[in-house]
């Protein structure tokens, strides 16, 4: 109530596509779409946007915006490649098209693969690792999840889904985060 008297400034955005605002901080986004619509290769745009070297960079149409300044980490979290070969060169890709060298990757990624946790335990491990993050940083922080579906017991579980649905909307309001939440069809 306090709050409607007051003038309202509405926060800039984190990414353009072309000349539009695309993505905000401290939002929900989801990228979703059927198999081999390039969903993954999406999100590792956005990462490598977010991360790049240079602030003027355009990546597949998109540009970092004003907000992105008090950007700070960028954190990957995959939930079903493989260890051995596709997630380490999914990661390497992003590290490149950011402008980096793969051994000398930005400080300001973080990465993690939840595959070898159990379904079941993935979303109290995903509250944790997001815990665990934001104990490093003040700053804005960007979480990709990638598939987010995988990591609940069972995403049509309207109980569960709703869980973790209420868990990230109350963390984009008291924080400084933002996720992009890949699902597939």
């Amino acid at each position: 109530t306090e709050r409607m008297k007051e003038k309202i400034s509405f926060v800039a955005p984190i990414i353009k596509h072309l000349d539009n605002d695309l993505f905000y901080p401290n939002s929900l986004n989801i990228i979703q779409g059927k198999t081999g619509s390039h969903k993954s290769r999406f999100a590792g745009d956005v990462a490598s946007l977010l991360l790049h070297k240079d602030p003027n960079v355009r990546l597949s149409g998109m540009t970092r915006a004003s907000a992105c300044s008090k950007l700070d980490v960028v954190c990957y979290m995959d939930t079903e490649r493989p260890q051995e070969d596709q997630l380490p060169y999914a990661m390497q890709q992003i590290i490149l098209r950011a402008g980096y060298s793969i051994d000398k990757p930005p400080s300001r990624f973080r990465q993690s693969s939840f595959i070898e946790i159990p379904r079941k335990e993935r979303q109290e491990a995903l509250k944790q690792f997001i815990e665990h993050v934001r104990t490093t940083t003040k700053n804005h922080i960007v979480f990709i999840i990638d598939v987010v579906t995988d990591m609940l017991g069972d995403f049509n579980n309207v109980t569960q889904t709703f869980d973790l649905v209420d868990y990230l909307n109350v963390l984009i309001n008291k924080h400084a985060v933002t996720f992009f939440l890949v699902i597939h069809e």
